[in-house]
């Protein structure tokens, strides 16, 4: 069991080491030089608000999943098409939500456009998430690192078209960026899926909305936990842009990103092992 472990955590961390810094440093701070401090600025604070909300979309179901299927991976068959069913109507109700309230902070139609797509952006990663947490529950944990990095992988490989090509990067915007992401994340949910669809036997026909309703009400607690650490670490460049100071904004998330690539190449890359063991 240790040398199982051990193999996969370095596995995990050679592969987000490979790609992670570079989308970091190589894609995601040359779009904010691009379409500059200002446009940026705007984009991660419409980001950041659609993130704290995701909780709408997972309610804990992931880390719920996570566990229950690691100590009995035959409860997948049942418990995957609820939890599905679950998300789909979660995610009208973050839809509905979202929206509401972006109306209500006064977003432009720019905004409200952008705010569309990070939306769509956020349920796929919610969706792909889910799926990861069978496969690591399954002990799959080579599969799960791969899809770890696989929507940034594609992501890399649409965006460096887009940037380093001269008559593509003069009218390079933000909607091109935010759009790249959801068209990688949606390509690599739909190949979790298919691996999901392989390691299990999913019986579809035992759907039921009184499952459902059970297996939410399992996850408030997970649920409570992850709506107020995305407060805390998200909020902040919300309220800079709301308070008219978009271009701070954007300086504050070219320092940001680096906080938040070394939260996610440590204690969370290690707690996705420890989990489902």
């Amino acid at each position: 069991m240790r040398k199982h472990f051990v193999q996969n955590l370095l596995f995990l961390i050679l592969v987000n080491l490979i790609v992670k810094p570079l989308w970091i440093m190589g894609i995601d701070r040359t779009v904010q030089n691009t379409v500059g401090n200002t446009v940026y600025g705007t984009y991660i604070a419409i980001f950041n608000f659609t993130l704290i909300f995701q909780v709408l979309l997972d309610f804990g179901l992931q880390n719920y999943n996570n566990q229950t299927v690691s100590k009995a991976p035959l409860a997948m068959r049942n418990l995957f098409p609820n939890i599905v069913v679950a998300k789909l109507i979660l995610s009208g109700i973050y839809v509905l939500i979202v929206f509401a309230l972006g109306w209500l902070l006064g977003y432009t139609r720019q905004d409200l456009m952008l705010l569309s797509i990070l939306t769509l952006l956020q349920i796929a990663g919610s969706f792909l998430l889910f799926f990861r947490s069978n496969i690591a529950a399954l002990q799959r944990f080579k599969t799960d690192s791969i899809f770890s990095v696989l929507d940034r992988f594609i992501v890399i490989a649409i965006v460096s078209i887009l940037l380093f090509l001269p008559q593509i990067k003069a009218h390079f915007s933000i909607e091109y960026f935010a759009l790249a992401q959801l068209a990688a994340f949606t390509i690599a949910l739909i190949a979790a899926f298919k691996v999901c669809t392989r390691l299990s036997n999913i019986h579809w026909h035992h759907i039921h909305l009184r499952k459902v309703r059970l297996v939410l009400k399992r996850s408030v607690p997970y649920a409570l936990l992850v709506f107020l650490m995305g407060i805390y670490m998200r909020s902040d460049m919300i309220l800079l842009q709301k308070l008219g100071a978009k271009e701070l904004a954007g300086k504050y998330a070219a320092a940001f990103r680096l906080l938040d690539v070394s939260n996610n190449m440590s204690g969370v890359l290690l707690a996705g092992l420890l989990l489902p063991l």
